[in-house]
């Protein structure tokens, strides 16, 4: 295991991520490019489900899950959810998992009441529970919220020091 700091934190932690690959860029706009919930009839179970997500041609995500069961018109409850979010280079640069997933299809949300864990490149992070919101790329972990920093040289106003001049 990586050596870093912890940061416990109690109650809500807000993070920025990427979105889990259900938009794409247009402009200055975004706009989905396939009506997930079409993929999915209510009712039905999919099992070993895995969907890659594309922006600009670019791999940017993508969305497993061990089982994936439409309940309702509005929720997708997704078993062993993992989300693997790559960079424009097309390498890993961020994973969330946990146990159990329900996309609102009607509000673009991702919630769990499960654990949920984050590994980012530089960070982990675990909670009880988490929301994101997929138009805005915005999310919250709450419960018992715990951050592994690996590199604090990332972090805003650090800077990496300047090498000093040899005459």
């Amino acid at each position: 295991m990586r050596k870093g700091r912890i940061l416990p934190f109690l109650g809500v932690l807000t993070l920025t991520m990427v979105a889990v690959g259900q938009e794409k860029e247009s402009g200055n706009e975004t706009e989905r490019p396939v009506d997930v919930g079409a993929l999915f009839p209510i009712g039905r179970s999919f099992v070993g489900v895995k969907i890659p997500s594309y922006g600009s041609n670019k791999l940017s995500s993508i969305v497993t899950g061990d089982q994936m069961n439409r309940t309702n018109e509005t929720d997708l409850e997704i078993d062993q959810l993992k989300i693997v979010m790559f960079n424009a280079e097309e390498k890993e640069e961020m994973i969330l998992e946990t146990d159990r997933g329900i996309y609102h299809l009607d509000r673009d949300i991702l919630t769990s009441d499960s654990e949920t864990i984050i590994t980012g490149i530089t960070f982990d992070m675990r909670s009880d529970s988490m929301i994101f919101d997929v138009r805005s790329e915005k999310g919250e972990m709450n419960g018992n919220v715990h951050m592994w920093i690996y590199d604090t040289s990332q972090l805003a106003g650090n800077k990496p020091a300047e090498p000093e001049a040899t005459p």
